[in-house]
């Protein structure tokens, strides 16, 4: 039998087998289910062999005495357990936690067994029984074994000898440890120990069912009672030393855990390398890199991406000589990629698919399609947000022009965003392939470079509504916000005073700040991991939470402008049906939904005085895996009621704010029709008249043609621009050019609390608590004025914040920082606030 890895746990198996907004494999009739007899006779003392299309994986020996011991992929064997449901007619097993048990039903179909883990099967994955224990005896593979080579490892990776002097147990973990779990490997790194503290990588390679996201982490973690427990944004590991030389490395991924023992692995190549370094081209210089036929011909794509330059005129650069109108459609394609601050490259998936019109005016290359492209209805990982390039020619293009443009990656649910380039060749009649790369995300994990080439092809026509797209486009070159240099606020207030700003160490994971000081916008670069990005005014940014506000508040101020502040007042339940086994939700108004106190939640349910983050509950994943409105509002029903009522308690979670839009959305068409919908009030009512064309939003997962529901939580990407016209609009009180647009009583009220408005959140900073209204986060900072002054923000995952401060001074910040990395800094803004009290007190006394 070949030897593999079978068991797998019930909440993975299901999530990544059957994503929500994916079809599982196999229409067939379900096969026929096993009863408790039949189970017992056909698999207990046999051995079940995993299967994926065909090849056999894993096997897992059920033995009598309720034992499940199995063998790996890669050579450990993991104990574990099976038993029968109470019903009996599920099998069951458990790994170390008796408590974190997962069954499904076996079914039988043609001499192949499958397992239905509550989710329905996919005909991809089944078991065969083989007679007896047929799994491999062996413990341990030997210290021969060796890592899957496509681990990631960091570019300045550098393993310490350890120090004579120090004490034991803590210097023996020091080395490079490699184990195998749920089908991947995995190193745990150990580079340094002083004393107690370690500075550690965990790394891990591709498996079978996500082959493109292999990536590290470096952390820094503490030695306790001989074991390294190492706290990651997706669970713990707790590894600890064993006498014959191994370590035994136990993984707890929410509810349970199971674990796999490592043998140490020494190896040259772990020796420091020089971090890879990306060079700038000379920008006087003909091009060396992306030449005509490397683009026309070349499949070699290259160990690194190209620095940002590359896309952008070199050498003598002239206008186009040919104008550009008709449609671009993007075929088939070939992606490198490497988790950031890696080396060497692997295959990443591929480039999505998509078909867009484009015409150029003057020396700019306008997309006609501005909102999400949602190419994940065509299988791709990401949607796409296209934006205004440029075209340009020169003189070593054979007398062909040049074209790029940025563009945006998103998560079809998450809401997170991926900075990208492209270019390409044309004439009057054909175009090169497209060449692209990905340098920089706002989003919190899996920082990655992607490069690579992409099939295109060029239908020249007359696209329709060309006039009124390059006119909406003069138009929205006119209404874009003066952006100074950070220069000129350098200049005004001493470089030594505005450098705290961005800091040092964090400023690479930081893609774009800007200080807004009474209107005056002063932005810094847009930075990338490959140099500067080109197109700073089109940089887009999923902001993740700052959404919660840029949505929920201002749809719902704008409501409140439109029909009164008694919108606030409003219950939940009169607008949305949620078919919960509790009343709950009975008294829940609008405003406790949009400052989250609505009273309904599973997660810590007891009065406490610390922070609780409500948001990863088994019923809150439920939620996002969810793709459509109706499916989430289902998983929202499911959700548990606390003890104590709407308006007490704040407790923050992301499906709260999508119940308030279903719910804005649904007022909304019992005042206007049937065929109104909330996203598109808020660009023609607020968005437009203050001068954002285009403000993309994620909705839920629909059938074409129904544009869903915004997400309100998550998923808005905009631009520096976007927010200044929000800034402004929000500073004038909610007016703009004598139109009141937004509630100004409920905006004053919003932004300055009077005395108990406010929820405490638990969450404290050296001058005290932190609270919650109507989706603003208020800070107290001590002003050098000696007083203690409330900073209502924006706040989102990855650092992103929007601070709009009571002396007129506003700070935005665009980021990634990583949610495991206490050291990232991007979330902590209090140097952000106090640049602004150092130019102006925060408060007088």
């Amino acid at each position: 039998m070949a030897k593999g890895n079978l068991a797998i746990r019930l909440g993975l198996l299901f999530v990544v087998l059957c994503l929500p907004f994916l079809k599982c494999a196999g229409a067939a009739e379900e096969p026929t289910p096993l009863s408790a007899a039949e189970i017992r006779d056909r698999l207990i003392g046999n051995t079940l062999v995993f299967h994926h299309r065909g090849e056999p994986l894993a096997g897992r020996y059920l033995a009598e005495d309720g034992t499940a011991e199995f063998d790996p992929l890669r050579g450990f064997r993991v104990p574990s357990h099976w038993s029968l449901d109470e019903e009996g007619d599920r099998l069951c097993f458990w790994d170390i936690d008796p408590d974190n048990i997962y069954c499904g039903r076996f079914l039988f179909d043609a001499g192949r067994y499958f397992i239905d883990w509550g989710g329905g099967i996919n005909r991809d994955f089944y078991e065969i029984v083989e007679a007896g224990d047929t799994t491999d005896p062996s413990d341990n593979p030997g210290p021969d074994f060796r890592p899957n080579p496509d681990i990631p490892l960091p570019a300045d990776l550098h393993i310490q000898p350890p120090d004579p002097t120090e004490a034991e147990p803590y210097a023996a973990f020091v080395g490079a440890w490699f184990g195998s779990f749920i089908w991947r490997d995995y190193l745990i790194i150990v580079e340094t120990v002083e004393g107690s503290r370690a500075e550690v990588i965990y790394a891990f390679g591709p498996n079978l069912f996500f082959p493109d996201n292999p990536r590290w982490s470096r952390i820094s973690v503490d030695i306790e009672e001989g074991e390294l427990n190492l706290e990651l944004v997706w669970g713990t590991i707790n590894a600890s030393l064993k006498d014959d030389g191994t370590m035994t490395a136990i993984f707890d991924w929410g509810n349970g855990a199971e674990w796999s023992r490592a043998i140490r692995w020494d190896d040259p190549s772990l020796a420091p390398q020089a971090p890879v370094e990306i060079l700038a081209p000379d920008p006087a210089a003909a091009r060396d890199k992306l030449a005509f036929w490397d683009v026309q011909m070349s499949r070699n794509l290259g160990e690194d991406p190209l620095h940002n330059a590359y896309f952008m005129p070199l050498g003598e650069a002239a206008p186009a000589l040919h104008a550009f109108e008709g449609t671009l459609s993007v075929g088939s394609s070939k992606v490198l990629g490497r988790p950031a601050g890696s080396r060497g490259a692997s295959d990443y998936g591929a480039f999505p698919r998509f078909s867009v019109d484009f015409v150029s005016h003057g020396n700019r290359l306008m997309p006609r399609d501005r909102g999400i492209l949602e190419t994940w209805r065509d299988g791709a990982h990401w949607n796409i947000i296209l934006e205004p390039g440029r075209v340009w020619s020169e003189p070593g293009d054979n007398g062909w022009s040049r074209a790029s443009f940025p563009f945006l990656l998103t998560d079809p649910q998450s809401g997170g965003g991926r900075n990208g380039l492209a270019t390409f060749l044309f004439n009057d009649e054909e175009v090169s392939p497209l060449r692209f790369q990905v340098v920089k995300e706002a989003t919190s994990r899996s920082h990655s470079d992607l490069w690579g080439q992409a099939a295109l092809t060029y239908e020249p026509k007359r696209i329709d509504r060309r006039a009124e797209v390059i006119s909406d486009f003069e138009q929205e070159l006119a209404d874009q916000v003066e952006i100074r240099p950070w220069s000129d606020l350098e200049a005004r207030y001493g470089a030594a005073l505005v450098a705290p700003f961005d800091g040092t160490a964090i400023r690479p994971k930081i893609s774009h700040s800007a200080l807004i000081l009474d209107g005056e916008v002063y932005g810094t670069a847009c930075r990338t991991r490959t140099g500067p990005y080109p197109y700073c005014r089109e940089m887009r940014h999923g902001v993740f939470s700052v959404t919660k506000s840029l949505a929920g508040f201002l749809s719902l101020l704008r409501l409140a402008e439109k029909y009164g502040a008694e919108v606030l007042d409003l219950q939940i339940t009169d607008y949305v049906e949620i078919d919960a086994e509790h009343d709950g939700w009975k008294d829940v108004t609008f405003e406790h939904a949009l400052s989250m106190v609505t009273g309904v939640g599973d997660v810590e349910p007891t009065r406490v005085t610390h922070y609780v983050d409500a948001g990863f509950s088994d019923n809150e994943m439920a939620y996002w895996r969810a793709p459509s409105a109706q499916e989430k509002l289902n998983a929202i029903s499911a959700i548990g009621n606390y003890p104590w009522g709407p308006g007490e308690v704040f407790r923050y979670v992301n499906s709260t704010p999508f119940v308030l839009g279903a719910a804005m959305d649904s007022f909304l068409k019992s005042k206007e029709g049937p065929d109104v919908h909330l996203w598109q009030m808020m660009n023609d009512e607020v968005f437009q008249p203050i001068g954002i064309h285009h403000l993309p939003a994620q909705h839920s997962l629909e059938e074409a043609g129904d544009a869903g529901l915004p997400l309100m939580a998550v998923g808005a990407f905009v631009t520096l621009d976007d927010i200044a016209k929000i800034e402004r609009l929000i500073r004038n009180q909610g007016r703009h050019e004598g139109e009141q647009i937004l509630h100004a009583g409920l905006l004053r009220e919003s932004l300055a609390p009077g005395p108990g408005m406010a929820y405490p959140t638990g969450w404290e900073n050296d001058q005290g608590e932190v609270s919650y209204f109507r989706s603003f986060w208020i800070t107290p900072q001590k002003s050098q004025a000696g007083c203690i002054a409330p900073i209502p923000g924006m706040s989102g995952s990855g650092g992103n914040s929007v601070l709009l401060m009571p002396n007129g001074v506003t700070a935005v910040r665009f980021a990634g920082g990583d949610d495991d990395d206490p050291d990232s800094g991007t979330f902590d803004a209090s140097h952000m606030r106090q640049v602004a009290d150092d130019i102006r007190p925060l408060c007088v006394p």
